[in-house]
């Protein structure tokens, strides 16, 4: 089988807008909104509102960035009153907006006025503002006051991993649903990297990218050429499960071999692997939609990409849950 390849003020230091580390399953709209006529002389005033990711975990910070500018050529006066936090609005993925906590008090002093070119602002942790955030969900931030509008971000809160934990994983293909167990004593850093994937969605979409007939099956690769990765890589964990029908592992990449997003089956026994890939689970139910998959006709060997289905396999969905004892 081949290898795969803090709360504090912010003073922005320059006025465009950034875009880092945007998932590729969620669309955030970064461009701001200008409202004439807001504030008085706020004809040239500008909201905006700035996330370093849309992704988040359960556990973690939802740091926003929030800044107000004078684009204008004149000097802008009446600007919204204190606090800037007030006009923040939360919406969950239903549309239904969602109540802020009495008690935030975090806040930017508010400056006079603003000469052209002016601004003012603060970060701050938006889950202290809306405890809500601390759920996973899929949630619309907002702000908005006297007419004066910010662009809007839709952020992504997922579920922290907790190793204490005993998880589940389905996989939901057009094909039919695998049922996984996980071994996070055996291969920990395998575990913790797809379940934190999965539940940000990276897998959802995919496709099964190579087959092997009777063998194997292999996905994870968001390219769907089996030469992507998600960005990093991760030591390789070899360990001695056994690779048996349904055996799940990970395919690695580089000299030395390293770990990503890719995964492979087993439809059936290969030995030979012991010693060379992370085995880090193995399909409870749904073998039977493995070895199905496996069948279906591929590319061949001599191709590039080589062993690809010549009808589309994809992974609709990667849901993953607590086991029940």
């Amino acid at each position: 089988m081949p290898r795969v390849a803090s709360e504090r003020m912010y003073m922005p230091a320059q006025k465009t807008l950034a875009h880092p580390g945007i998932p590729l399953l969620l669309s955030v709209c970064l461009t701001a909104t200008i409202a004439g006529g807001a504030f008085g002389a706020g004809k040239g005033l500008q909201a905006i509102l700035e996330m370093h990711s849309a992704l988040f975990k359960t556990q973690e910070p939802v740091e926003v960035r929030f800044s107000i500018w004078n684009d204008g050529e004149t000097e802008a006066k009446g600007l919204p009153a204190a606090p800037l936090t007030r006009y923040f609005q939360l919406y969950d993925a239903d549309g239904k907006a969602l109540p802020a906590a009495k008690d935030a008090s975090v806040d930017a002093p508010r400056p006079p006025s603003l000469p052209p070119g002016g601004h003012y602002g603060l970060a701050f942790d938006l889950a202290k503002l809306f405890p809500q955030l601390r759920n996973p969900g899929t949630y619309r931030i907002a702000w908005s006051a006297a007419g004066l509008i910010s662009n809007q971000a839709v952020l992504k809160i997922v579920p922290a991993y907790d190793p204490k934990r005993n998880y589940v994983g389905i996989v939901e293909t057009n094909s039919g649903t695998i049922r996984i167990k996980f071994f996070p004593d055996k291969a920990p850093l395998a575990v913790k990297n797809f379940i934190e994937l999965a539940n940000s969605g990276f897998y959802d979409g995919t496709r099964i990218h190579y087959v092997e007939p009777g063998r194997l099956i292999a996905g994870g690769d968001r390219n769907g050429t089996g030469g992507g990765t998600p960005g990093y890589t991760y030591p390789v964990e070899v360990n001695e499960l056994e690779f048996l029908a349904g055996t799940m592992a990970m395919r690695h990449a580089g000299n030395p071999p390293t770990n990503g997003s890719q995964f492979f089956i087993l439809a059936a026994p290969r030995v030979e692997y012991a010693g060379r890939y992370t085995a880090f689970a193995q399909v409870v139910s749904g073998l039977e939609i493995v070895q199905q998959i496996s069948q279906i006709p591929n590319s061949g060997r001599q191709t590039d990409p080589p062993n690809q289905p010549l009808s589309d396999v994809i992974v609709t969905r990667v849901t993953i849950s607590e086991a029940k004892e």
